[in-house]
């Protein structure tokens, strides 16, 4: 059964949100590589420190800068050299925004003045320097020195909004109240102005709750506390920003919470019809979130490279990881492990490089296993017999499955190569008649021994002759269809409906 939050995150790889960041492309940086990096509804960066994250965030924040009028000096994009070209879209309308650098004339920017979406970083230490200045006298909220213009609107929150706190924080608020606070510290800017000018205007969220009994506020409420309450808030402000950049969300959380606050920041961005891009390194983050939504910045020769994962284990290969151990699939052989693992090689790398296969000897010891462990819900546990124990073995709970085919993995192998020696000879480098003579000797000897055999006589690793006869034993398409039947029942049984 699919979770409410696997709903919202498939939603999100599908979501085009009305006023959002399309795309950058880069060229001439000495930061980046020439690219074109993409944005979806909902992306999370990730990589090694010295990546270029936060340098991304930024980019994507003064690209986006509407000027308070044509006179105004646009912001300094970098003083990195480089040419950036920003597409974005408002409400069906296509804009392009373009800036470049060199150290003799600064930045250039194209003749626009206005563009649509604005994006706006939320960063944890602007949020702490104001939270112990704002407060609520009475029935209103004021600054403590009085210096700036400001408007403050009370924001509702709903019962849906306070579970998702208490997942976040493991704190049970009541009479919960929050305003958000919109100021300005730069020249007088009229009220009916402040909510309609977010280059200018600032928030600032007032939290007023109890908490085991004892009152609670902005200024005696902790790190983590406030910086969830910002982010959320962010999200549901009755002036939010069209775009929102979160540098390291997890900044203070315990560990526990970084997950649900993953998972909030996506329900409230599709509620909400907000882009949002995260730039994290947090494990916890990341395996929450589908590899699609994922961007991974990575250190190349020429330059930082932002590269689109299609697994959760290319995740890990790029941030220098060992996959999550998920799955263990208990097998009867040596050769049946081979065969399920150049099997998942070709039509499920994901599941391989997240699963370990083990061979216990004999589909008995491989049942029994599994019966013993099926307790056991941190990791997935399977049983794959041979193809020849089909209608042998009972499983009422899906966890003991049969190898596609009639045979034992080397037989099905061998009878699907026998009549296409000629496509194995050319994927091995070999001649046909060498490969003939080699399948013609191994005749004699037991079948355990028929792919170390070939493998040695061929003088390839045994690895890369059995994909070569799995590659013709796929070709008929009967056995391809088990096969994808297989791939599919086994994932169910290791991870659980997808």
């Amino acid at each position: 059964m699919v979770s409410d939050e696997q709903k919202v995150w498939r939603r999100l790889a599908d979501a085009k949100v009305s006023r959002r960041v399309d795309s950058l492309t880069v060229t001439g940086s000495s930061v980046f590589a020439d690219q074109e990096i993409e944005f979806g509804a909902f992306t999370v960066l990730c990589g090694l420190h010295g990546t270029g994250k936060s340098f991304l965030l930024r980019l994507l924040e003064e690209l986006t800068c509407n000027y308070w009028s044509s006179d105004d000096s646009p912001p300094v994009v970098t003083e990195q050299p480089g040419r950036f070209v920003l597409r974005a879209t408002s409400d069906g309308v296509p804009i392009v925004r373009a800036a470049s650098f060199t150290e003799e004339v600064g930045t250039r920017w194209d003749p626009q003045v206005e563009i649509a979406p604005f994006a706006h970083i939320l960063r944890p230490e602007s949020m702490l320097r104001m939270h112990n200045i704002w407060i609520r006298s009475g029935d209103a909220i004021r600054h403590r020195e009085d210096l700036y213009n400001f408007d403050s609107v009370e924001m509702k929150t709903t019962a849906r909004d306070r579970e998702g706190i208490v997942r976040i924080l493991g704190l049970d608020y009541t009479d919960h109240r929050m305003w958000d606070t919109t100021w300005c510290d730069r020249s007088p800017i009229p009220l009916e102005k402040l909510r309609s000018s977010p280059a200018c205007a600032e928030h600032m969220f007032v939290v007023e709750a109890s908490r085991g009994g004892r009152a609670v506020q902005n200024k005696t409420m902790s790190y983590a506390e406030l910086w969830v309450h910002h982010c959320l808030g962010a999200f549901r402000s009755p002036c939010s920003d069209d775009v929102l950049l979160i540098d390291e969300p997890e900044r203070g959380l315990a560990a526990r919470g970084q997950g649900p606050l993953v998972a909030e920041l996506a329900r409230l961005a599709l509620a909400n019809d907000v882009q949002a891009v995260l730039a994290t390194n947090s494990r916890d983050i990341l395996a929450r979130v589908p590899p699609e939504l994922i961007r991974v910045l990575t250190l190349t020769a020429s330059g930082i490279r932002v590269v689109k994962p299609e697994r959760d284990d290319q995740v890990a290969l790029y941030r220098n990881e060992r996959p999550e151990l998920r799955g263990i699939v208990f097998v009867e052989d040596d050769e049946a492990a081979g065969f399920i693992d150049a099997l998942l090689a070709i039509l499920a790398p994901g599941l391989i490089a997240t699963s370990e296969i083990v061979a216990v000897g004999g589909a008995t010891a491989a049942a029994r296993i599994v019966k013993d462990l099926s307790k056991i819900r941190r990791v997935g546990i399977a049983a794959v017999l041979d193809a020849d124990q089909q209608g042998k073995t009972t499983s009422s709970d899906g966890r003991t499955l049969c190898l596609p085919g009639l045979a034992g993995p080397e037989s099905e192998l061998l009878s699907a190569c026998v009549d296409r020696v000629d496509e194995l000879s050319t994927l091995l480098g070999k001649s046909q008649a060498e490969v003939e003579m080699v399948f013609d000797q191994i005749r004699f000897l037991p079948h355990n021994k028929w792919i170390p055999f070939a493998a040695d006589s061929l003088a390839v690793p045994q690895h890369v002759l059995r994909r070569a006869m799995l590659c013709s034993w796929l070709a008929d398409p009967v056995k391809r269809a088990e096969a994808d039947d297989f791939v599919v029942r086994l994932q169910t049984a290791l991870l659980g409906e997808r």
